[in-house]
């Protein structure tokens, strides 16, 4: 893969200093490799070595083929896959050698992630079971629930909600936590277009109010350039940044405007020339 750069496109090296994350809710990996064990008493690496920083309230969207490590970065970020013994992961400034404070993930699987016999609200407030008391459980539950626009179906079990909205409850719950980072691995992958653009918007609102840190997994080449301030495209095997893109399309951003942009049309293209290609050199 080429390693020109094209304006605002780099592919791999180093982070930009605006990209730095050093700082609280910000993530830093340095030489980070995962390799996995292949049961015939050898290892496999899957990822990496790669260098990657996430500044602090910054939307990084991670695109790539399929096997190429997305979804590992992503739980290496979260604390869920200790790396390779050479591998420094930090976030906030601290080693990551578990999930840190403040960092929570939301997966795909909405429907098995909802306790069946608690209401959207209970559901809610377990995340802030033990940390709060039933007086302010109940008001940042309800908080959350209006950030999402659910709140008329605080009382409604999982089964009463359509697909979309149990994953609307899923974020609520990872929200009313009050996290300094949000882990998505394609959280919107399984919805129909216009549930999936509602809950782009939803989840644009809900960054535009809290300015947590987010890293979100996704195929959607749209759905990455949409919503992300950064896009970080992964190839190879083992998976390595091949694309580290930054999105300057204005905020707040519109489902037809936005995408209409010419500047819009150019990173998409940009995008999916490279991700062609890397598809084409794994062939």
């Amino acid at each position: 893969m080429s390693t020109s750069t094209t304006g605002w496109l780099s592919r791999g090296g180093a982070p930009t200093a605006a990209a730095k994350g050093g700082g609280a809710g910000g993530f830093v990996c340095e030489n980070v490799s995962l390799s996995f064990p292949t049961g015939t008493g050898h290892t496999r690496l899957v990822l990496g070595p790669l260098d990657l920083s996430i500044a602090p309230g910054q939307f990084v969207s991670l695109i790539g083929g399929s096997g190429v490590g997305k979804t590992s970065l992503l739980r290496v970020l979260g604390g869920l896959h200790r790396p390779d013994p050479t591998s420094h992961v930090s976030y906030g400034g601290q080693g990551v050698s578990g999930p840190p404070a403040g960092v929570v993930t939301v997966f795909q699987d909405y429907a098995s992630s909802l306790l069946p016999w608690r209401t959207a609200q209970q559901n809610i407030e377990l995340g802030i079971e033990q940390t709060c008391d039933k007086k302010e459980r109940r008001e940042r539950a309800r908080e959350a629930l209006e950030m999402i626009g659910l709140t008329r179906y605080a009382s409604s079990y999982p089964w009463q909600l359509s697909g979309g909205q149990q994953q609307r409850v899923q974020i609520a719950r990872a929200v009313v936590t009050r996290p300094t980072a949000l882990m998505m691995d394609e959280p919107f992958g399984a919805l129909d277009a216009m549930t999936k653009a509602s809950l782009q918007d939803s989840l644009l609102r809900i960054h535009a109010e809290t300015r947590t840190t987010v890293v979100f997994v996704t195929h959607d080449i749209d759905e990455a350039v949409y919503l992300g301030d950064r896009v970080i495209m992964l190839a190879g095997s083992p998976g390595a940044v091949a694309v580290d893109a930054e999105i300057t399309l204005p905020r707040p951003r519109h489902q037809v405007t936005t995408k209409e942009a010419p500047e819009y049309l150019r990173i998409r293209h940009l995008l999916y020339s490279a991700l062609r290609e890397s598809h084409e050199n794994a062939s």
